[in-house]
């Protein structure tokens, strides 16, 4: 198809390969200058095994392998931090990968309802002795539920299989809100 002397699907083909360069060049210099150097820091972590990122939805979220036995009250303030300052309005939270198996799934299950019992309550002394007789029941090798202003960090382990959990607090930080109380 020729109009007034130009040839069209040529000027539609380099307009979408064009385009195609355009796009692919961003993401490399995006890879280059913004994901690449996060995962270099987080990664010299200690106990950080692995980090991935992973675009779902428009946001991304970073993946973040560990070992046994990270502090993670200390750390994963410290790594949402990083990766807010890195991706911005991109970022779309962090997802730890443990080696969980079907046992510490099940104790994780019962310890849940005591977790969200704290939440909403704050009686976070009886969550430890809840945790601590679930994992006798459980033969847990060890447990640690740690507790900052905006989240409730759980670790479960036996053997060489781990979990680790991280529940938010939000809820009852705007539930107490709501009702005129002072937060813990």
């Amino acid at each position: 198809m020729v109009l007034q002397g130009l040839r069209i699907p040529v000027i539609v083909a380099v307009f979408v390969v064009s385009l195609g360069l355009a796009l692919l060049g961003q993401q490399v210099l995006y890879g280059k200058h913004v994901t690449s150097p996060m995962i270099q820091e987080l990664e010299a972590y200690d106990g950080v095994v692995s980090v991935e990122v992973l675009s779902t939805g428009g946001k991304s979220e970073v993946w973040i392998s560990i070992d046994q036995g990270v502090n993670l009250l200390q750390v994963y303030p410290e790594w949402e931090q990083l990766a807010l300052a890195r991706l911005g309005d991109d970022f779309g939270g962090i997802r730890i990968v443990d080696r969980r198996d079907e046992q510490l799934s099940e104790a994780y299950y019962q310890l849940h309802f005591g977790i969200a019992e704290a939440v909403m309550t704050g009686r976070f002394r009886e969550l430890n002795e809840e945790a601590a007789q679930i994992a006798a029941d459980w033969g847990l090798d060890r447990y640690r539920i740690d507790i900052d202003a905006t989240r409730v960090y759980v670790q479960l382990e036996r053997g060489e299989a781990y979990l680790v959990e991280i529940v938010p607090r939000v809820f009852w930080q705007n539930h107490q809100a709501e009702r005129g109380t002072a937060l813990w």
